[in-house]
């Protein structure tokens, strides 16, 4: 039991580190104080970058060796500036955005 949840852990840690470097998801911080944080998910970006991944491995099984076609330029995101208060939450053309707030609370110095 221990091993399947160490090899699921080990996947998550893959899956967000490549996720970064790749562009499937931005993090940024918006706001006056720029305490608010936005993380920005684009799911078209995902779903191409796996399937050219598996055109890749099904022509390296198969021995085929052509190159799959180039791939496009990831669309820009929006530059918004999100409502105060709650976590809000906006998807647009297979894009996931999250607002979350600044913490209310004094935080240690």
């Amino acid at each position: 039991m221990r091993n399947i949840l160490a090899i699921l852990g080990l996947g998550l840690v893959i899956m967000v580190v490549g996720g970064y470097f790749l562009d499937w998801y931005h993090v940024r911080s918006v706001g006056p104080s720029a305490g608010q944080k936005v993380i920005t998910v684009d799911f078209n970006k995902v779903k191409e970058d796996t399937s050219s991944g598996l055109q890749k491995a099904q022509q390296v099984w198969n021995g085929t060796g052509q190159p799959p076609s180039a791939p496009t330029a990831p669309p820009a995101f929006p530059g918004t500036n999100p409502p105060p208060g709650g976590i809000t939450v906006n998807t647009n053309d297979g894009k996931l955005q999250i607002n979350v707030p600044p913490p209310t609370f004094p935080l240690p110095k």
